[in-house]
């Protein structure tokens, strides 16, 4: 079985094994990422930078914030880590569409929300000029309510976090 098949398996088998806790939310869309990057384009002051709260459980709200630099590498920051999730600029590896598939959802039934990603990370070689292959991506942030942060419980190579 492939590894994009993999993960879609365990994703799914998440969501069947909690029923309703599993209901997810967008973390962010593709959406606001457009608009964000075409304000940021227009030269709009403060554009650059969207303000989330994150809803982790019915009395948990987190704030964090997602930005986007001008060459097509975007980051989000929550509490416990800077993930990149968002990546178009071609430096040797960029996300299948820009932005990683991404959902607050409850995946363990602990009650409060994580951070799942996933995707297609597309390599490309020195030059930059041709594809030389891609790989799936995988990697969780389970929300620790002790410490009110989110944790990297299940990395990925391609996604860096800071």
């Amino acid at each position: 079985m492939g590894m994009m098949r993999r993960i879609n398996v365990i994703f799914f088998s998440l969501a069947l094994l909690f029923g309703d806790r599993a209901m997810a939310d967008p973390l962010l869309t593709e959406k606001a990422v457009g608009e964000l990057w075409g304000a940021f384009h227009a030269g709009t002051p403060g554009t650059d930078n969207l303000k989330l709260k994150i809803q982790v459980s019915a009395s948990v709200i987190v704030t964090g914030s997602f930005s986007i630099t001008s060459k097509g590498n975007g980051g989000l920051v929550v509490p416990g880590a800077g993930i990149r999730l968002y990546d178009s600029h071609d430096d040797g590896l960029i996300f299948d569409g820009g932005l990683l598939n991404n959902e607050l959802v409850d995946i363990d039934g602990d009650g409060f929300k994580d951070i799942v990603l996933w995707g297609t990370s597309i390599l490309y070689d020195d030059k930059g000029d041709k594809e030389i292959g891609r790989r799936p991506v995988l990697c969780i942030f389970r929300f620790n309510p002790k410490i009110k942060k989110f944790v990297n419980t299940v990395p990925s190579q391609d996604v860096y976090v800071y």
